[in-house]
């Protein structure tokens, strides 16, 4: 039996709702589980002091005002209707502009390969990379090696 069982059967047991077949099952595992006896220990004292307390009196006006709040329709906050278009709108500003800003952009920074598209990850404008580099290594993996054994 799984801890996790265990302790929903604590709480059964303590409510007198669990049937005799699982009790059997939970005595064997408080038997060899020092966590879940100690669980139904804590749970045993805090069933106690709660078992030892009075049952409140809701206050009389409780019944009354909750039943009058379930029976009133929902009022619909009028304030907010706009926000059900105004939210999806400015999203769709938002991409828009953003599309037209970046495109823009890269007309004016990207360099122009021989299709006359903006080139950003063409390696062309990198530096000669040293010998032996890192870079060197990984541009030549890129490229399909230079026919060096390693």
């Amino acid at each position: 039996m799984k801890c996790s069982e265990t302790r929903r059967d604590i709480a059964r047991e303590l409510d007198g709702e669990l049937e005799p077949s699982r009790a059997e099952a939970l005595a064997e595992h408080l038997g060899t589980c020092e966590d879940c006896r100690s669980y139904r220990e804590s749970m045993q004292r805090l069933f106690s002091l709660h078992s030892g307390l009075e049952e409140a009196e809701p206050p009389s006006m409780l019944l009354p005002s909750v039943m009058s709040a379930i029976e009133q329709p929902a009022r619909r906050d009028r304030s907010s209707w706009w926000l059900r278009f105004a939210v999806p709108a400015a999203a769709v500003l938002v991409v828009f502009f953003g599309l037209l800003a970046g495109g823009r952009l890269a007309e004016m920074v990207g360099p122009v390969n021989e299709n006359g598209q903006t080139d950003f990850f063409g390696l062309e404008y990198l530096e000669e990379l040293p010998p032996g580099s890192i870079g060197e290594l990984i541009l030549a993996d890129s490229e399909g090696g230079n026919g060096d054994e390693r």
